[in-house]
Order: structure tokens, then sequence, then C-alpha cells
């Protein structure tokens, strides 16, 4: 197993372990810093708006520094534009309303052009609903050439029924 495929099934892992039977784990359950804390620095929160629309909570040092800007408490709309909007909306707008994590390939948009896997995973509020977007962002050193069309695949990604005891 390759290292990234290693630290998503770390972070699915994490997320599984705290959704117990539910089905995903409630924002407060969560404490990535003592948790997860090597993987902190590619990790990122996404708040579900009341009008459905989606604002940065929180974002890892390596992701701000790679994107060459902090966009912590800026909606979508703000940073995205057309098409590209679209997209992103969509792709969140699944995660959102299936409840079911979601695994898509990009690249680095600012700077070199470099491709990056995302691992989309729901979080519940204190009703039930699922209210945030937990992230996890793994960049690769592979770069992308000109004609690359985005995004290059999303995938459902597929929970394991039996969990250690």
């Amino acid at each position: 197993m390759s290292k990234n495929r290693d630290n998503w099934q770390r972070i699915l892992g994490y997320w599984d372990s705290k959704r117990g039977t539910a089905r995903a784990p409630r924002w407060r359950d969560l404490d990535p810093v003592l948790e997860i804390p090597r993987l902190l620095s590619r990790v990122f929160v996404v708040d579900i708006e009341s009008d459905g629309g989606f604002r940065f909570r929180l974002l890892g040092s390596e992701i701000v520094m790679r994107g060459n800007r902090n966009a912590t408490g800026r909606r979508f709309e703000s940073l995205y534009r057309d098409d590209f909007l679209a997209d992103v909306r969509q792709i969140y707008s699944e995660v959102a309303n299936s409840g079911e994590p979601r695994l898509f390939r990009d690249w680095a948009r600012a700077g070199d052009r470099r491709q990056s896997t995302t691992l989309l995973l729901p979080l519940l509020d204190d009703a039930g609903e699922i209210a945030r977007i937990l992230g996890f962002v793994e960049f690769s050193e592979e770069f992308v050439d000109d004609e690359f069309d985005w995004p290059v695949e999303i995938e459902r990604v597929e929970i394991a029924a039996e969990r250690a005891a």
C-alpha cells in the first residue's frame, strides 16, 4: 500500500471509529489535534451553511502554504468562479446530501500544478444532520500537463463492513 493510501486509510479509519453505528461522527466528538496530529497539516473542515453554501472553517498549514493563501472563514463563491465553482459545489453537495465519503483527484491550482487527492467525510451536528465536511488532502510530486480536465476522477469510498473490535 502506498504512503498516500495509508494516510487516506488512517483518516477514514479515524472517521469510521468516531461514528460508531451512526452514518457519520459528530463534529464535537473529534479531536484531531490530539488524535491525528501527524496528519493535521493536510486536514480541513468546511461548514455547510443554511443556504446550501460552503465555507472553510479551518485549513491545515500545508494546505495554506501550497495554496499561497489562507481561505479560513471564506465561502467558496469568494474563492472559485464559474464552471469550477459549480463543479466544486456539486462534489461537496454530494457528500452533504448522501452522507457518504468521496475521494477525488485534483491539482494544486496555485504554483506548479502538482496533483492532489482529497478525501471528503461528512460530519453531523447534535441534531443528527450533516453540518460539516472533514477533508484531507494528499499532495503528490506528480506534475499535471495543460490538458488536465478537472476533476480527473471522483469515487465513492467504501467503508469496511466489519470493524476491528
